[in-house]
């Protein structure tokens, strides 16, 4: 179980290397879009396949998996489209803010190993 949990971490760590907390400058170059879509993709599919081994999931853990596949969607559509308006921008910073809840929670199910 901590091989897991270490494994998502560390994919999380790589996730978090690729925003910019900033700004949501670079979600105009489609590109990125795609490749951060690829990067939360593994993160989602790390997740899941953690989440499938063990038998006792948290509500909070469910959530932010689903949250994460909503996320995927939405940032694939970005790359596909290139299309960054107002409302791109706040999913952009709200997905950011998700990140660093869902990395505490990650950090708190390590220290609790």
């Amino acid at each position: 179980m901590k091989e897991t949990i270490e494994s998502i971490n560390r994919q999380f760590d790589a996730l978090i290397a690729k925003i910019d907390p900033l700004s949501a400058e670079m979600l105009r170059d489609r590109d990125y879009a795609v490749q951060l879509a690829d990067c939360v993709t593994r993160s989602y599919v790390m997740l899941n396949d953690g989440m499938n081994s063990e038998h006792e999931v948290c509500c909070a853990c469910a959530l932010e998996r689903d949250y994460l596949r909503e996320a995927m969607e939405r940032l694939e559509l970005i790359g596909q489209t290139g299309e960054v308006d107002t409302e791109t921008e706040r999913f952009y910073f709200e997905f950011v803010a998700s990140l660093w809840t869902i990395r505490r929670h990650i950090a708190a199910a390590l220290s609790r190993l």
